[in-house]
């Protein structure tokens, strides 16, 4: 069985690859990924979380954000979540929340976004990825 940290790792190698499909070619070195080799982080985000990925360029903010089967539904994540939803409610601009999660948690994910996304007016678009390969926007 593979170590919590090394399916993190996964999972944002998942975000990575969406964010890439987002994001035109020419603009796809602003992208911020939290990848250990990777000397510049994401920046920290309204209640100092740093996303696992970022990027914000002419008025586009995508956030992403990886969560293991172990963290999908701890309290720690739901506020982390819902500060991203925030921050891109709060945006200037369109914007776009990336989640990748194993694919046994892919429903948990949703249900949990569809929860976050009913307190707010605004409607932002959500994409959520899994391993095997499939995304899908609420």
């Amino acid at each position: 069985m593979m170590p919590e940290s090394l399916k993190h790792m996964d999972l944002v190698k998942l975000l990575e690859g969406q964010f890439n499909n987002l994001v035109p070619k020419e603009y796809q070195a602003l992208i911020y990924i939290d990848k250990p080799e990777n000397t510049f982080k994401p920046p920290r985000t309204s209640l100092n979380f740093v996303p696992d990925c970022f990027y914000e360029h002419d008025k586009m903010l995508i956030i992403g954000e990886a969560k293991t089967i172990n963290d999908v539904d701890r309290k720690h994540s739901i506020n982390q979540l819902e500060n991203y939803y925030l921050d891109a409610v709060n945006y200037n601009g369109d914007s776009i929340l990336v989640l990748s999660v194993p694919w046994q948690a892919k429903n948990t994910m949703k249900n949990m976004m569809r929860r976050i996304k009913k307190k707010y007016e605004k409607n932002i678009k959500i994409i959520v990825v899994c391993e095997l390969g499939r995304s899908e926007e609420i």
